[in-house]
């Protein structure tokens, strides 16, 4: 087209309002609207524009609604989205590794920039995930098996399998020991759970402790499992789940110790327990001992939508009707080829993070998946976590790393993060957030997969 005054060829875009482009440039894929970036500044402009970034993230959530960006890393919804797709390629940005534990790291809780370890060397190590350095030795004087902490009531609180203890509690600023549960008979406490009130431990014999954690009284004691306890959770103030080895998925009162609902995974035991690290998620994911995947949601119903953690004096009515009915198994998958160690999910992010052993001599391998794509049995959407753009001269253990001890990390043809046959290091513990994957090996090592931009 040219205009009456001037042979000037004008696109028949330009003659297009902003708001249709930005449209049109919502319908196309993302690698195409990069290539329309270099057209012109108008269209420059237009691709900067947060509603398009907004409109393209939605895709990784549907049908649910898009997660609030907390991070301040996330200052816009262009960088929300290649975060997104990083984590769904299992594409990490930064990775580092750090040695926590002379033997093999059995628990760790991650809460912001503050990761709590421990293992059967008896102490709990308290470090800065952002630095790599240890700021706390914390001596337990048995094995940890389990471990958790409230940075805001300066305590963290670790359960022993072997020690003459269920649970000790300790500092997190100091170290110094503020009590500890112990029982007439061994305990053999197996997973723990900690919020403002409570202590809930799990233990070998099925058996559930409540305490309140701030004066040691024992608050409730539940037998309703003839197994194992894999996982338990505290739900408000009144209410907590547990997951037993043989299937069975509890959620009963706290102070009048009743049962309220009860749950079977179909013809399955659980090995292994992850409860969603998002506080506000319903999620479950279950890993049986030859490597099925269960993962499960209960859905909000319609008179329980919002937070179940607003209008105080209705969180605990809230929650007793959310876990009243039966979860969606909203993924599941019988046919892993591998063995899996250990898992983690965030419902916010819709995606967990799964350890296996792949080969022999053992070598770990960390699986990401995203929940929201795979709801068939069987996997297509496995992705091994990887750095994106690697090469031979970037330095991948950046943080106190003892090549001597654990060999390099190696990068495959495939680019993803693993170490060599001769370490025989296996994921066997992992901790997520918004933006990293933490897991523990069981050569003593902290191993830091980061997705921040």
């Amino acid at each position: 087209m040219t205009s009456e005054e001037t042979t000037t060829v004008i696109s028949p875009f330009d003659l297009l309002p902003d708001e249709i482009c930005l449209r049109i440039f919502t319908e196309l894929p993302v690698s195409t609207i990069c290539l329309c970036q270099t057209v012109s500044k108008r269209w420059y402009y237009i691709f900067q524009d947060e509603s398009l970034w907004q409109h393209h993230c939605s895709i990784f959530f549907e049908p649910g609604p898009l997660p609030p960006r907390t991070s301040s890393t996330l200052d816009s919804w262009k960088k929300f989205y290649r975060l997104q797709l990083d984590r769904n390629r299992g594409t990490a940005k930064k990775a580092f590794n750090f040695k926590a534990h002379d033997s093999k790291v059995i628990s760790l809780k991650l809460r912001g920039n503050i990761l709590v370890t421990g293992s059967n060397d008896k102490f709990l190590g308290v470090w800065n995930i952002k630095t790599g350095k240890r700021e706390k030795e914390i001596h337990v004087g048995a094995d940890i098996i389990c471990v958790d902490f409230i940075e805001h009531k300066d305590v963290v609180v670790c359960g022993s399998y072997y020690g003459d203890f269920g649970c000790k509690l300790f500092s997190l600023s100091t170290g110094k020991p503020l009590g500890e549960f112990r029982e007439d008979h061994w305990i053999g406490t197996q997973c723990l759970d900690i919020n403002d009130e409570y202590i809930i431990l799990g233990t070998y014999k099925g058996m559930i402790h409540v305490l309140s954690w701030k004066d040691g009284r024992k608050v409730a004691l539940f037998h309703i499992h003839n197994n194992r306890v894999a996982g338990v959770r505290l739900l408000g103030k009144d209410t907590a789940m547990s997951v037993s080895s043989n299937g069975a998925i509890d959620i009963f009162s706290i102070s009048t110790n009743d049962l309220l609902y009860q749950h079977f995974l179909p013809r399955t035991a659980v090995n292994i327990c992850a409860f969603d690290n998002n506080v506000e998620g319903h999620d479950l994911l279950c890993i049986a001992p030859k490597g099925s995947i269960f993962h499960l949601r209960w859905e909000d119903l319609d008179d329980v939508k919002g937070s179940i953690l607003s209008e105080e004096g209705k969180i605990d009515e809230r929650i007793r009707k959310l876990y009243s009915k039966d979860p969606t198994i909203i993924y599941q998958n019988n046919e892993i080829s591998d063995r899996l160690f250990c898992a983690a999910i965030d419902s916010r992010y819709n995606y967990g993070v799964i350890g296996s052993l792949s080969s022999f001599p053992p070598k770990g391998d960390l699986l990401i998946y995203n929940s929201n794509v795979s709801r068939v049995n069987g996997i297509r959407g496995f992705n091994k976590i990887k750095l994106k753009n690697f090469t031979s001269s970037d330095t991948v253990c950046d943080v106190n790393v003892d090549t001597e001890n654990v060999g390099n990390v190696s990068r495959t043809e495939n680019g993803l993060l693993s170490l060599p046959d001769s370490s025989g290091s296996v994921f066997n513990v992992l901790g997520i957030d918004e933006e990293r994957v933490v897991s523990g090996c069981t050569r003593g090592w902290i191993h830091c997969f980061e997705f921040n931009i």
